[in-house]
Order: C-alpha cells, then sequence, then structure tokens
C-alpha cells in the first residue's frame, strides 16, 4: 500500500512538473468546473451566521446538506462572505457559494456554484491517518482533507492533498480509497530589528521601454550580460529594507516582501553591510532589488486607495527559481503564498511587468480567497494581472504601453504579449485562460484611458472582492457596473457599458454613447512623455510634456469642462502650475490622427 502511492504521487508529480512550458502552463483541467449562477436576492445580513442561515433557507440547502465558510472579507464599500457546501459533513469540492452585501447588510449580489452531491458512489472513506505517512518526503504539504468529488458524474469519496513540490510548484491531488488518481490540479498562478532605507538599482519599468526602444542590437540578454547601454537604463532609487542592530546588516525585507530562496538553482538573498545595493544586470543582486522595490511600490499604491488588507502579509519571492526555467508563478497554496520567478530567456525579475503580473495574482487571491476556479475565471485573473502589470509600467513612460512584457517577451524567447484585442465575448473565446485574457485586459486598459487609472483600480479592485468560482467575463462586467453605482453614483456608466458593448460582454446600454471615447488600439503611434508632474502637483515646477511630433492640448476638469487650450512649441509644451487651479484634470493630447488622454492632478 505505501509503496503504490508513493509511486503514483511520484508520477503525478512528473507529469505535472512537465508540463510547464515558456509562459503558458498547460492548465487543462480534467475536472468540469460549473458555471456559477449570478442572482440578486433581496435580503438583508449583517453576521456570518445570518449569511449562512439566509443561504441555508434561499438555497434549499436541507440536512444533510449545509455549508462551511471558507472566508470572510470587508472591502471598502462591502462584505463578502464565501462558503463550500458540504453534504453529510464534508466538503463538496468546488461548490461555492459567495454572498456580497453592502455595509448596511443589503444583498448586492450572490454566487451559486449548481454543484450539489444527488448521485454517491457506495464506497469506503479513503483513511486520511494512514494515507497521510505515503506522501512523498520531497515535498510540502500544506492540507490534507476528505472531499466529495465527481467523478464520471458520480460523486466520490476522495482525499484530497494540497502540496508544494520540489520545483516550488503547488498542486492539489484527489485519490480514492485504492488510491487511484481521481484528479489533478496546478495550484500556482504564473506570471530588535528596525526598518530603514537604502539605495539601490532598478529597471523604471525596463530597459527597453526606458529607452524607447525594442529588444534587439544592445538590448539583448546575452546569457544575463550587461552593457553600457543597459547600464544607463538603471534608475537610483530609494529601498525599505531591514536592518539588525546586532550584526550590523541589511535585508532586502520589509512588511510588504521578503527576498528568500525556495526553489532551484540555490542562490542566497544578497545583503549588506552598508545602505547600499549597487548590482548591473549580470549580478543576482539586481533581480532581488528589482523585485523588492516594484512590489513595495505597488503596495503603497494600493494603501493610498485605500485597500489596506489586500495582500496585507509579507510575500515571500524567490527571484531565482525553477531550475532556470523560463517561467514564473504565484503559489496560493503555500504559507504563506509566494511568488518564484525563473531566469530562462530574460530573467523574469528584471521586468516589472512580470513582477507585477504575479502579484496581481496574489491580489485577487487576498481579496477573493479560493475562488480562481473554472476556464473563464482563470481568464480574469489572467487578463487582470496583464493589464495591472500595463497600467503600472505606462504610469512611468508610455512606450509600447500596449504591450505587456516589453523585456522579457517580444523577442526570440516567446511573444509576449498585449492589452489590445479583437476578440469578441463569447465568440471568440477559446476555453484557453491565456488566450481569452486579452478580451478582459483590454476592455480594462480601454475604460483606464478614458476615466483614469486611479479610479479603474478601485473599481475593479472592488469588483474583485465579489468574485466567485466559475464565474464568466459577462459577469465580472456586470460587477464593474455596479461598483460604478455603488462608488460613483455610475458616473462612468457611459463609458464603461459601452467598453463591454464593444467587447459583447453586455447586450445593451441605457444611455447613449458618449462623445470621444478614448481607444487604445492606435495610441502608440505617438510616444508621448510627461515629465516634472509631481513638482507640478505641487506648485513647485512646470509640467514638460514631450512627444516625438508636434501636438495640441486640451485641459478638462473632472467634470468634463473645458478650461485650457494649449499648442506645442517643436514637439513639446511647458505649462506653469500657476496657470492651473488645484484639482484633477484630464489632458486630452491631440495628434493629426489620434488621441492620447492623461490624468494629471494639481494639489
Amino acid at each position: 500500500m505505501k509503496f503504490i502511492l508513493t509511486i503514483l504521487l511520484g508520477l503525478v508529480f512528473f507529469q505535472l512538473t512537465a508540463q510547464v512550458k515558456t509562459k503558458e502552463i498547460d492548465n487543462s483541467i480534467p475536472y468540469k468546473i460549473e458555471k456559477s449562477q449570478l442572482l440578486y436576492p433581496k435580503g438583508t445580513v449583517t453576521s456570518i451566521e445570518e449569511a449562512k442561515t439566509f443561504l441555508l433557507q434561499n438555497l434549499r440547502l436541507e440536512n444533510p446538506y449545509g455549508l462551511s465558510l471558507v472566508s470572510y472579507k470587508e472591502s471598502n464599500n462591502q462584505n463578502h462572505f464565501t462558503f463550500t457546501k458540504t453534504y453529510k459533513g464534508i466538503e463538496v469540492y468546488h461548490a461555492f457559494v459567495k454572498l456580497n452585501t453592502s455595509k448596511n447588510g443589503s444583498i448586492t449580489s450572490l454566487f451559486n456554484s449548481p454543484e450539489i452531491v444527488l448521485n454517491e458512489l457506495n464506497e469506503d472513506w479513503p483513511d486520511l491517518n494512514s494515507q497521510s505517512q505515503y506522501v512523498n518526503n520531497t515535498i510540502t504539504i500544506h492540507n490534507q482533507k476528505l472531499i466529495w468529488v465527481k467523478k464520471d458524474n458520480v460523486y466520490r469519496k476522495g482525499y484530497l492533498v494540497n502540496y508544494t513540490n520540489s520545483t516550488g510548484l503547488n498542486f492539489e491531488v484527489i485519490v480514492d480509497r485504492n488510491n487511484v488518481l481521481l484528479f489533478e490540479l496546478e495550484r500556482s498562478n504564473h506570471y530588535s530589528d528596525v526598518d530603514s532605507i537604502a539605495k539601490g538599482f532598478v529597471f523604471l519599468p525596463d530597459p527597453v521601454t526606458s529607452a524607447n526602444t525594442s529588444y534587439g542590437a544592445s538590448f539583448i540578454d546575452n546569457n544575463d550580460n550587461t552593457n553600457p547601454s543597459i547600464d544607463a537604463e538603471r534608475i537610483d532609487v530609494d529601498l525599505e529594507v531591514t536592518y539588525d542592530s546586532n550584526n550590523q546588516t541589511f535585508y532586502l525585507e520589509n512588511q510588504y516582501v521578503k527576498v528568500v530562496d525556495i526553489s532551484p538553482p540555490t542562490i542566497d538573498p544578497v545583503t549588506s553591510n552598508s545602505p547600499n545595493f549597487y548590482f548591473d544586470r549580470s549580478e543576482p543582486g539586481f533581480e532581488n532589488v528589482n523585485v523588492l522595490y516594484h512590489i513595495t511600490e505597488q503596495q503603497k499604491y494600493f494603501q493610498s486607495l485605500g485597500f489596506t488588507d489586500i495582500n496585507n502579509y509579507q510575500m515571500e519571492v524567490d527571484c531565482h527559481g525553477f531550475s532556470g526555467m523560463d517561467q514564473s508563478a504565484f503559489n496560493a497554496g503555500a504559507n504563506p503564498p509566494n511568488i518564484i520567478f525563473g531566469e530562462g530567456g530574460v530573467d523574469d525579475a528584471e521586468d516589472a511587468d512580470v513582477i507585477i503580473h504575479e502579484y496581481t495574482h496574489g491580489v485577487m487571491q487576498s481579496a477573493a480567497p479560493n475562488t480562481n476556479y473554472g476556464t473563464e475565471r482563470n481568464a480574469l485573473d489572467e487578463g487582470f494581472g496583464d493589464y495591472m502589470a500595463a497600467s503600472y509600467s505606462q504610469k512611468e513612460n508610455t512606450w509600447q504601453n500596449n504591450w505587456v512584457f516589453n523585456w522579457d517577451g517580444h523577442n526570440e524567447f516567446w511573444n509576449g504579449r498585449k492589452v489590445t484585442s479583437s476578440a469578441m465575448y463569447p465568440v471568440s473565446l477559446q476555453n484557453n485562460l491565456y488566450k481569452d485574457a486579452p478580451i478582459w485586459s483590454s476592455a480594462l486598459m480601454r475604460i483606464e484611458r478614458n476615466i483614469g487609472r486611479d479610479k479603474t483600480h478601485i473599481l475593479a479592485i472592488n469588483a474583485g472582492y465579489n468574485y466567485s468560482g466559475g464565474m464568466t467575463m459577462a459577469q465580472a462586467a456586470q460587477l464593474i457596473l455596479q461598483q460604478d453605482s455603488i462608488l460613483c453614483d455610475a458616473e462612468n456608466y457611459g463609458v464603461i457599458c459601452y467598453t463591454f458593448l464593444d467587447k459583447g460582454l453586455v447586450s445593451s446600454c441605457a444611455v447613449n454613447r458618449p462623445a470621444n471615447m478614448v481607444g487604445i488600439e492606435t495610441i502608440n503611434q505617438h510616444n508621448v512623455r510627461v515629465l516634472n508632474s509631481y513638482n507640478f502637483a505641487n506648485g513647485m515646477g512646470n509640467l514638460e510634456i514631450l512627444a516625438n511630433s508636434d501636438f495640441k492640448i486640451l485641459v478638462y476638469t473632472i467634470q468634463g469642462k473645458l478650461i485650457a487650450n494649449y499648442s506645442s512649441n517643436n514637439k513639446g509644451k511647458s505649462i506653469s502650475p500657476n496657470d492651473i487651479s488645484p484639482g484633477v484634470y484630464f489632458f486630452q493630447i491631440g495628434f493629426k490622427n489620434t488621441v492620447q488622454t492623461l490624468k494629471i492632478i494639481r494639489y
């Protein structure tokens, strides 16, 4: 018995590990996940017990059925209850129920998985205690439990093991009482000490974007070697690190992120006896610094938007993992969750897009724990990661800002991705999370280009708290519209609805199409650079806008009132802070055939 299970799990580990591919893991799931129903029942609940009672009654779950709490989350404006259905006291696999309410308890939406045990196989339960000793000791076990799982339309009694293998990837396997494999799933998502301030070099966001060029010539991987052109794109930044006064050592660690070694090869995180972490890309320490900086900046940005409980733990990151493969992953099943970056091709940890993409998987896991099940739900997660990565990079530089993974991809190693797509929902769906993701990422990016980065992030993340397993892209679009109604009194309804209508995600809109909606397909024909925005915002210096051709600028208030009109002089324009009153403005920068909109703040 022991020998059989050891061989079985060993074969599973080999098979799943071998499925890792360049940038796109074959995440095919043999277990059919039914699409969740999106309901809007009437009612009020103000506690976990009230939520459970309401659901049992309204879903008509009478004994021997029940509900077990998975998570309770509070977002800025809502409460979110996630339960799993049980049968005879045992969890039903992937049978989630997600109830979302306003702060006063009014129900805003309900996701209900149709899974329910109606026909069970007459067999004995696996022996949890005796089987646990057979797990291969080269892996880390995070969770073991008995579970109902549907196989060939009959519910079986299974034994689930959630584990991390020796390369750092996270998996679930379910076996029956005879150790026959019923189901397998990779759970990794790809793509007296005191705090102190240190200094170090990073790419901002990556060397080809900051240099306004593409992969090639001096900007190639060249086996991780550096050169003067790439070195010139390093930026000197402040780093939030930890200082150990006992051994007088600075560590790349703060309250948001900790650089560690998890996965082969064994490369210890760099430390320093001075507050300086200056490296070039040929040195392992550079990736350590780059990851710590970008994750910290993104987390601080979330905090500024009011999301104080998103990834509110110290994320562990391995900047040199997967035995040199060209692959990165967020591992939700690890304790605590972690991110591993591979080194194949261009090192993943050198590109801020890869870093932010993987960190965004953590954002969604934090907002809606254990809900990333189902093909469209997987594509939503992947598309949101691509959007967040592109949004993060374009705030630094708008060069090729429709691309994702500008440095890590778009080269001989892999094609990278874009946040532009002509794909329409649902006719273009290919049931592949990577190929379907651009439907969602392109919709979000178009919304951002029209209403601004901060507002789009606030709406999208708050909608994410409502996510449930098995949900669809069309349901996610409804959640964005719902958040605009709750948070913004539907002031962005027209732009958001017609963006989704153009992608096939909604069937109609209740208002006329807004005039001059900005698209994103041709936005990159002109490279616009905005300099000195911080000093301008604080009234200490001019705003400098530069481009590769002449342009006109129309300045609108957030309410849509035109307050200024400028023309460039020799492909540039300098605007004094004395000319703009405090407020939030949209600068429409118009060229011969295209318009680009920027959000500018004046305090």
